[in-house]
């Protein structure tokens, strides 16, 4: 933490000592040491000429966002042939340390090979074929995994995470990737 006061001994330098005027028009800046810390604090010791006493006055820091979302569950889909099963966030979940979670993005760089990706919306029966979703979806059981009946074992899609940030925050590239059981169901 650093304070600034740029009309004074040092033009831009630390000021320690500063009038209510000073503050008053503006000429007294707080810099922030560009850390991951939210909260700061300065001491004053206030004094009116006769008198003095300290004071301490928290300042809460808004947190840059500048970190990317990263996966914390990315587990292995098994399924069986012409089967659409249900990508659930104990399989597939991302976090960001400085972003609201729900709104992350998982955008797919390469689709799977042999099957889909569906957004389900209640009370649609089928799903339809999406390129992005957000995670708050995976939370509300939305996004499925629709294996498309060839004699396909392994199956993947290729991931990026963004976050709702502008320009976003990127993570590298990801896979999930899908194995196909080799009973059929019925």
């Amino acid at each position: 933490m650093d304070f600034y006061r740029p009309q004074g001994a040092q033009q831009g330098g630390k000021g320690f000592m500063f009038t209510v005027d000073d503050i008053k028009s503006g000429v007294v800046h707080y810099h922030h040491d560009d850390s991951d810390s939210t909260n700061d604090f300065i001491a004053f010791r206030i004094f009116d000429g006769n008198h003095s006493t300290r004071h301490k006055f928290p300042i809460h820091i808004l947190p840059k966002d500048d970190s990317p979302p990263f996966l914390i569950n990315n587990v292995i889909l098994e399924l069986y042939e012409d089967q659409e099963i249900q990508i659930e966030k104990v399989m597939l979940q991302a976090s960001d340390m400085d972003s609201s979670d729900n709104y992350i993005i998982f955008k797919i760089i390469k689709p799977p090979q042999a099957g889909q990706i569906l957004k389900r919306t209640a009370p649609e029966p089928s799903g339809y074929p999406i390129t992005r979703f957000l995670q708050s979806d995976l939370f509300d059981a939305q996004i499925y995994y629709r294996h498309l009946g060839d004699e396909v074992f392994q199956d993947s899609f290729d991931f990026i995470l963004s976050d709702s940030h502008e320009p976003p925050n990127l993570s590298d590239p990801q896979v999930f990737g899908c194995i196909k059981q080799f009973e059929s169901l019925g």
